[in-house]
């Protein structure tokens, strides 16, 4: 192969590579929401203690029915839970917003739903 044939190739792959990166960097890929906890609260069969959490769409490329919770370090994952679409109700913002079930005093907060900011849809966990 000559050298020009060789430079042409390597220009071609180059600008190939530059499409492939910005396409991919401009979609959202796992949708994610910081949440912080001030006391424990129960998600799935998993009780989180008082911390900060990553809530996040597993599968954003096929649908958005998985959410995953890890630390905010992203090193542990507490619960990996399939999850239902919900609609926001109708005059709420549309702030990231985490629902919680009715509790007894007692009882840990249990998590219900999780709205990721700016969607009038969020994800329900299913218990």
């Amino acid at each position: 192969m000559s050298i020009r044939r060789a430079i042409h190739l390597a220009c071609v792959v180059a600008a190939l590579t530059v499409v492939a990166v910005s396409g991919t960097a401009a979609t959202p890929l796992n949708r994610a929401t910081y949440f912080t906890f001030t006391t424990p609260v129960q998600l799935t069969g998993v009780l989180l203690p008082p911390g900060a959490y990553v809530f996040e769409i597993a599968n954003p490329n096929t649908s958005s029915n998985v959410v995953r919770v890890l630390d905010r370090k992203r090193s542990k994952v507490y619960v990996t839970a399939i999850t239902l679409t919900v609609t926001r109700p109708a005059a709420s913002r549309l702030d990231a917003t985490i629902v919680f079930a009715e509790a007894t005093s007692t009882a840990p907060r249990r998590i219900s739903a999780w709205y990721l900011e700016g969607n009038t849809t969020g994800r329900q966990f299913l218990h």
